[in-house]
């Protein structure tokens, strides 16, 4: 298995020997790894997953060892039976395991099965606390947190987590398709960072916030996934202090995990994680959703990590005039390299893009017509409903007057001034207040 001093071995050889020649490596190899034959044969994986791979820096800190482990076969068929889950197709893989669709034949629903990869599953230890944090997360009872709904192990020993099946697409499909508008990502702001309050009501961290773990549902509701289940793959100091059963499940020091360019500077430094920690993961996807950049993404791992811990980002500003000065400014605080100087609670990050979002409904119905209603029955009427309604509305008659991502005055920009048009349009359609 490898240990906590042992990756981070690797990864400082890997680092060094990426920034080399091609040419030059193979002495500097030498030297570095000595007579470690395994060590350098880990370190080469990396280099050669890294040059075939453009997309490396998306891989979680866990997959990049995933070159020395040998690739999963399709281990389940459609019909067959695990416990009262019966397969019906395979979803995907990722580094943690194999994902499923599955129907549960008592309460005849869909759901996601996630089979666990034995590599991560082989340390009782290390299996135990995946399963202490994941009781943890299945009572979280939230509509922005996919649901877990149990645990368990196959009769040949595989250990899986049964999860609410979600249908739609992540935000990072979402980003690759089309650029967000301002209310729309606000939305998405407010929707996660109640996910993460809920969660960090019980003391759950969530320790890998990303694109790639926020779902866009058709009907505008926003799931975030994975909770709980970053404990598994995360590794471990050497040697192990006994596990502690808490109430208060946090990432123990000396521990690397996440996404490398959504890593906050203490995930980066192997310390203790707080809440605080999430905070600076989603203003990374903040930053992203408004500007269309991720703010540390460098050409290489090195530079990645060293921008996360030392470098300011552009202004978003700079990036997309068109950004509220207020929202500029809470991305920049929940960047802060110290956590000190970041929101202290989701629950307040929730609030202030609530705030902005009804100054933008405001300014869209000045002289406009009415707008369609507390349409997510939220209980109050702002920009939201505009762009949910249009959403809904737009689709039903196929009529580009509703849609939410319309540049109606061309100026190239989704912003106000368009949903004061949205707004207006809703109004001489008779669709005004009371929803």
């Amino acid at each position: 298995m490898t240990t906590h001093d042992r990756w981070l071995r690797i990864k400082e050889i890997f680092q060094s020997a990426r920034e080399l020649k091609p040419e030059e490596r193979s002495d500097f190899l030498d030297r570095a790894c000595g007579d470690d034959k395994s060590l350098r044969e880990e370190v080469e994986a990396l280099l050669t997953a890294d040059a075939s791979n453009k997309d490396f820096l998306e891989a979680p800190a866990y997959e990049l060892i995933a070159p020395l482990i040998p690739p999963e076969e399709i281990e389940f068929s459609a019909g067959q039976q695990i416990g009262p889950y019966t397969i019906k197709s395979r979803l995907g893989s990722g580094g943690m395991g194999q994902i499923y669709l599955a129907k549960d034949s008592r309460l005849n629903r869909d759901v996601a099965l996630k089979f666990i990869s034995p590599q991560f599953a082989s340390d009782p230890a290390r299996v135990r606390r995946f399963e202490q944090e994941a009781l943890a997360a299945s009572a979280l009872n939230h509509p922005n947190i996919c649901v877990i709904h149990e645990f368990g192990i196959t009769e040949s020993g595989r250990h899986f987590i049964v999860m609410e099946h979600i249908q739609g697409i992540t935000l990072r499909e979402q980003l690759s398709r089309e650029a967000l508008s301002i209310p729309q990502a606000l939305d998405i702001a407010i929707q996660v960072a109640t996910a993460l309050a809920s969660a960090h009501a019980s003391h759950i961290v969530h320790r890998d916030i990303k694109p790639e773990n926020i779902m866009l549902r058709p009907d505008g509701y926003v799931k975030v996934l994975d909770f709980g289940l970053a404990k598994l793959t995360e590794i471990l100091p050497e040697p192990e202090a006994p596990l502690q059963a808490s109430k208060n499940i946090s990432t123990e020091a000396g521990t690397l995990m996440g996404t490398v360019k959504y890593m906050s500077p203490e995930q980066l430094r192997h310390e203790s994680l707080g809440t605080t920690s999430d905070i600076f993961s989603l203003g990374c996807v903040l930053y992203e959703m408004f500007s269309g950049q991720r703010p540390f993404l460098r050409a290489s791992v090195h530079e990645t990590l060293a921008s996360i811990l030392r470098d300011e980002p552009p202004n978003l500003a700079t990036l997309r005039p068109e950004v509220p000065e207020r929202l500029g400014r809470i991305v920049t605080r929940c960047l802060a390299k110290e956590p000190s100087d970041r929101y202290q609670s989701t629950r307040d990050l929730a609030t202030t893009p609530n705030a902005i979002n009804r100054e933008i409904a405001s300014f869209a119905t000045q002289g406009a017509g009415a707008l369609p209603g507390d349409v997510n029955q939220d209980g109050r009427v702002d920009g939201m409903d505009l762009v949910r309604f249009g959403r809904s509305f737009g689709s039903q008659r196929g009529d580009n007057r509703y849609n939410p991502n319309a540049d109606f005055n061309a100026d190239g920009a989704v912003d106000g001034t368009d949903l004061a048009v949205l707004a207006s349009n809703f109004g001489r359609t008779g669709t005004g207040s009371g929803g």
